[in-house]
């Protein structure tokens, strides 16, 4: 599996009800797509949980490259986003842990994204060890309705991404509003 990530920065006056109503008439395209493992409309709106920037930052994850390809670059969504927004840069990354409990994601209203830097003296197979660990710690949390745990093939760094029921108590990532959560149950 792939964990994929895009971000675009809106204008702080940028009316966020456009990215709701965006999500709300196209987002269910998304919901059995093939390949899809799960799409997380996210976004954060300014002087909302803590927000200083407005932003809208799906992460999806990928069975396969094949169908993130058909995705990106087939005529199946992305030219979407470019057409409104321009081309934002997408980040890539190997998905070292995954636990999705597919029915109660799409009940998600809040998404953590964090990002932690490499251990310098740990390799990449004690470094994805340790992503499952947390990620299955993170799954066992009552408000827990998905925990992606991934590496940066570039740096090392550590990506996590969880939805949940609710507004985390604390964190140390960026918590995004879930406009919508699409989750295939079959491919």
């Amino acid at each position: 599996m792939i964990a994929m990530r895009y971000s675009i920065a809106l204008p702080r006056d940028y009316d966020m009800t456009l990215i709701r109503r965006r999500v709300a008439e196209r987002g269910h395209a998304l919901d059995e797509y093939d390949g899809l493992v799960l799409k997380a409309y996210c976004m954060s709106e300014v002087g909302v949980n803590g927000a200083t920037a407005n932003e809208y930052a799906p992460v999806y994850v990928w069975a396969n490259t094949s169908r993130m390809g058909r995705f990106l670059w087939g005529g199946d969504g992305f030219q979407g986003i470019e057409a409104d927004f321009g081309r934002p840069r997408v980040d890539l990354w190997p998905v070292a842990s995954m636990h999705l409990n597919a029915a109660g994601a799409r009940e998600a209203t809040t998404a953590v994204f964090t990002r932690a830097p490499a251990h310098v003296d740990e390799t990449w197979a004690d470094a994805a060890d340790r992503l499952r660990t947390d990620a299955n710690a993170t799954a066992l949390k009552r408000d827990a309705r998905a925990s992606v745990r991934a590496l940066d093939a570039a740096t090392g760094d550590a990506i996590g991404f969880d939805l949940l029921m609710g507004r985390p108590r604390r964190t140390d990532g960026h918590v995004y509003e879930v406009a919508h959560v699409s989750a295939p149950t079959r491919g």
